[in-house]
C-alpha cells in the first residue's frame, strides 16, 4: 500500500537567500511549499500540496505543522485528506476497481489537490506574496501603455502607505469592507484626492484582484462589490475666438510653436496627444488616418479634415514629439499671452465635499482640453454621436452624453423653431 511522506521544499532561491542571510526564515512572511511522495509501481511520485508554510513551524518528525502556523489547523486536515484519499486508492487498485499505474495516481492525485479545500494557495496570503503577485500582474500587462502600467504602480504605492499607516496587512484575504472604507478614509482625509482619483485607484486594484482570482491565487470574490466612482468632470473647452485667438499669436519660439501647432491639431481632430505625437505618413490612407491608438490599443480611423491637414502638411505628416508635460506648460504660457482670461469653475469632490476653484483658461488649460474642445464644438454644431466616437476612438456613450449636455444644440433649434411659429 501506497504511503504518503511529506516534506518542505527548499528550491534554490530559498535556498540562495538562507546563505545571504541564516535568518531568512526569522520572518514569518518568508515560506515554503509541503510537498509529498509515495512510491507507484517502484516508482518514486512527487507532487505539491499547494500549501506554503513558515520552515520554523513543520513539525519534522509528525510531518505536520504546529500551531504557531496561520490556518495550521486547516493544513493539517488536508494533509490528513491527501493521506486518506492515497489510502482509498490503494484499496480500489488491489481490488481491481481503478488501475494501480504511476499515470493514474499522479493524474488524480493532481487533479484532487486542485479542487480541494476552497483552490486558494493555502499558506501563501501573506503582503510578500500579494506584492510579489502584484509586480507579476504588471509584467503581465504587456497590452497596456506605459501611462496605465504607471498608475497601476501608483496605486500599489498608495496601497503601500496606507498599509504603512493604518497598521494594516495587504493580503487578499483582508480585502473587503472595512478595508476599502478605511482605504477611501485613507484618500480623502490624508491624500485629500478628489472621488475620479480614488476611483481610478479602486478600478486599479479591482482589476489587479480579478486577475489574480482567475489565477487562483485566491478566492475572496469581494473585488465584485468594489463600487468605482466616476463624478462627471468640468468641461473646459475653448470658444472658436479663443481657438483663433491661440492660433494667431505671434510667438517668437519654435518650441512654442510646435506645442501650439500639437495643440491645434487635437482641437481639429479631438485625437490624444500621445496619439498625435506617433503620426507619420504610413498611417496616411486617402483622407483617413489609421492607427491602433495607444492609450485603448483600439484600431482607430479619424478624418482628416482641412484644418488638420494645413498643419499635417506643415510637419510633413511627420508631427513633433514633444512630451505631453512640457506642452501643457508652454501651452499656459501660450494662453496667457493670447489673453484667454476667461474665468472657469472648477468642481471637484473630496469624499462627499463639493470643491469649487475659479481659474482663468490660462490657469487650466492643457492637451486634454483641445479634445473636449472639439467634442463640444462638434455637437454644437448639431454633430452626429455616432461620427464622432468612430473618429474619435471614444467608446463609452455616458461620457458622450455628458458633452451633449452641455451643448444641447438640437432641442435648442427645436424649440426655437416651434416658440417661433407660435402666435402668442
Amino acid at each position: 500500500m501506497a504511503q504518503v511522506r511529506y516534506f518542505l521544499h527548499f528550491n534554490k532561491e530559498a535556498l540562495d537567500r538562507l546563505k545571504e542571510d541564516p535568518n531568512f526564515f526569522s520572518d514569518p512572511d518568508n515560506r515554503v511549499p509541503i510537498k509529498f511522495g509515495l512510491t507507484v509501481n517502484k516508482k518514486r511520485l512527487k507532487l505539491t500540496t499547494r500549501l506554503f508554510i513558515n520552515p520554523n513551524n513543520w513539525d519534522k518528525h509528525r510531518r505536520k505543522v504546529t500551531n504557531k502556523e496561520p490556518f495550521a489547523d486547516y493544513i493539517n486536515d488536508t494533509l490528513q485528506l491527501i493521506q486518506e484519499k492515497v489510502f482509498k486508492m490503494s484499496i480500489s487498485a488491489r481490488s481491481g476497481d481503478k488501475p494501480g499505474t504511476y499515470e493514474y495516481f499522479k493524474e488524480e492525485l493532481t487533479r484532487f489537490i486542485e479542487m480541494a479545500g476552497d483552490e486558494t494557495v493555502i499558506g501563501k496570503d501573506t503582503q510578500a506574496f500579494f506584492l510579489k503577485t502584484f509586480e507579476e500582474f504588471l509584467d503581465d500587462s504587456t497590452d497596456k501603455g506605459d501611462s496605465t502600467i504607471r498608475n497601476y504602480r501608483n496605486t500599489l504605492s498608495q496601497l503601500k502607505r496606507f498599509c504603512q499607516k493604518y497598521d494594516q496587512t495587504l493580503s487578499f484575504s483582508n480585502i473587503n469592507k472595512a478595508f476599502v472604507d478605511k482605504l477611501l478614509r485613507f484618500y480623502f482625509k490624508d491624500l485629500r484626492i478628489t472621488r475620479n482619483t480614488a476611483g481610478k485607484h479602486l478600478k486599479n486594484l479591482r482589476a489587479f484582484l480579478k486577475d489574480s482570482f482567475d489565477k487562483k491565487y485566491h478566492t475572496n470574490k469581494y473585488f465584485e462589490l468594489i463600487e468605482v466612482y466616476k463624478d462627471k468632470s468640468s468641461i473646459i473647452f475653448l470658444k472658436p475666438e479663443e481657438v483663433r485667438s491661440i492660433r494667431d499669436i505671434e510667438l517668437n519660439r519654435r518650441v512654442l510653436d510646435e506645442s501650439r501647432d500639437i495643440f491645434l491639431l487635437g482641437v481639429y481632430t479631438g485625437l490624444r496627444h500621445s496619439d498625435i505625437i506617433r503620426i507619420n505618413r504610413s498611417m496616411v490612407d486617402g483622407d483617413f488616418l489609421n492607427f491602433i491608438a495607444k492609450k485603448t490599443q483600439n484600431a482607430q480611423r479619424t478624418y482628416i479634415n482641412k484644418h488638420a491637414k494645413r498643419l499635417l502638411e506643415k510637419y510633413d505628416y511627420c508631427m513633433p514629439t514633444t512630451s505631453v508635460q512640457v506642452v501643457n506648460r508652454h501651452l499656459q504660457e501660450i494662453a496667457k499671452l493670447a489673453n484667454l482670461n476667461r474665468e472657469v469653475t472648477i468642481t471637484r469632490y473630496i469624499g462627499r465635499e463639493p470643491v469649487e476653484e475659479v481659474k482663468p483658461i490660462y490657469d487650466v488649460i492643457t492637451t486634454h482640453v483641445a479634445k473636449k474642445t472639439f467634442v463640444t464644438l462638434y455637437f454644437q454644431q448639431g454633430g452626429r454621436m455616432e461620427t464622432l466616437m468612430k473618429s474619435t476612438g471614444n467608446t463609452d456613450r455616458e461620457t458622450m452624453k455628458h458633452y451633449l449636455k452641455m451643448t444641447s444644440k438640437g432641442e435648442k433649434d427645436e424649440i426655437d423653431r416651434i416658440m417661433d411659429e407660435l402666435d402668442f
